[in-house]
């Protein structure tokens, strides 16, 4: 239609798909679930986060910074890996990350490092993926996406 949106076709048009991220299965079974009904992923929007402990880097045992980089980038990673093997030229992600990651936060550390990751693999991601001359370069706001 005139403003761009896909109209609704009935109850397959949207589905849901409730699955852990901590399980690499089922973040894989999600992504075959969506090509099995549509052939291929048009749009990912990949936002996974936990802010963890607010203290001086100084404060946290190894294992509770630990626990906010298993989840902001290994989950973020496993939906990137399962998903864009089945998108096509012309689908988009969006991988939101935070301002944090690009400037800093004082208590943050965990966090902080963890968002700086997901820009970079954000990046990795587009390079590998995209064509790098209409798509795939990451605007120098604090949310990235592959879609320029």
């Amino acid at each position: 239609d005139e403003a761009g949106l896909v109209p609704y076709h009935g109850d397959d048009a949207v589905t849901t798909h409730v699955a852990d991220g901590t399980h690499e299965d089922e973040v894989a079974a999600y992504a075959a679930r969506a090509k099995e009904l549509w052939g291929s992923v048009d749009a990912f929007a990949n936002n996974v986060g936990v802010e963890g402990q607010v203290a001086p880097l100084t404060d946290p045992a190894v294992e509770d910074f630990d626990k906010v980089p298993a989840v902001n980038v290994r989950r973020f990673f496993g939906g990137l890996k399962h998903v864009l093997p089945f998108m096509e030229e012309g689908a988009s992600v969006v991988n939101t990350a935070s301002p944090l990651g690009l400037v800093g936060g004082a208590g943050l550390a965990p966090y902080v490092a963890s968002k700086n990751a997901v820009i970079g693999v954000t990046k990795s991601a587009a390079l590998e993926h995209a064509l790098p001359e209409e798509r795939g370069s990451t605007p120098s706001a604090p949310h990235r996406s592959l879609a320029g």
